[in-house]
């Protein structure tokens, strides 16, 4: 959040007490169960703690989330506007900043920098031949649920929804598909805040670097060769 928004939900930072914690596994054990009991105890936005001794607000309400997203002056995308960051409560070496700390991305900007990018992603993921990504989703679906004969059991997260969502992120950025278990494995690093974030998000980025230089030699019918082409620079 902008730091000089004068917006009446701009939260006190530090936060002294009465935070959540998302941190330590918790909210995995049953999410379903835990992010309810947040909403009874603190309706739509409820305090939290990312990491230790770092606050913030989690914005659970469909209402307000549209407030984040469309209010772009009060509510700031940009990183490097965030009190957490510019006041030093999220540590250098901490693992949340491979998720939360400012990079040059469509998530990370405010203004015309964001929609400039927005419009390429957008037109772009326009070009997704839809009736080919359901095909290869459904075979990659059975061949998962296949898999399962042996054991005649399997976790629906780690067994099933992640890997598919992988490999349909895969096929359509255009990375060779020996890459793919390793994708996942970085993701779920970087997105669970593991200690070892900042290395996964680091060889992820190579990974994306190699990417495009690869499409830009040899373009193919992938999201990465469509945004090169794209006119927005």
């Amino acid at each position: 959040m902008d730091q000089n928004s004068q917006s009446p939900h701009e939260c006190p930072v530090p936060f002294h007490g009465g935070l959540v914690p998302l941190h330590g596994g918790l909210p995995d054990q049953d999410p379903g169960r835990f992010y309810e009991g947040l909403r009874r105890r603190w309706g739509p936005i409820a305090p939290v703690e990312l990491g230790p001794g770092v606050g913030a607000w989690l914005v659970m309400g469909y209402q307000e989330v549209l407030e984040l997203v469309w209010n772009e002056r009060a509510f700031s995308s940009d990183a490097r506007r965030w009190n957490s960051i510019t006041e030093g409560f999220l540590p250098e070496d901490s693992p949340l900043l491979a998720v939360l700390g400012w990079r040059p991305a469509l998530n990370r900007l405010d203004d015309q920098a964001h929609r400039r990018q927005r419009r390429a992603v957008t037109e772009t993921l326009n070009g997704i031949d839809l009736r080919r990504l359901r095909s290869v989703a459904r075979q990659q679906a059975e061949a998962l649920v296949d898999g399962w004969a042996t054991d005649r059991t399997a976790d629906l997260v780690s067994q099933y929804a992640r890997p598919l969502v992988w490999s349909a992120f895969r096929m359509l950025v255009g990375l060779p598909r020996s890459e793919e278990r390793r994708l996942g494995a970085l993701l779920g690093s970087i997105a669970g805040g593991a200690h070892d974030a900042a290395r996964a998000e680091a060889e992820l980025t190579g990974m994306l670097h190699r990417l495009v230089a690869a499409k830009r030699e040899v373009p193919g019918p992938d999201l990465t060769s469509w945004l090169l082409a794209h006119s927005a620079p």
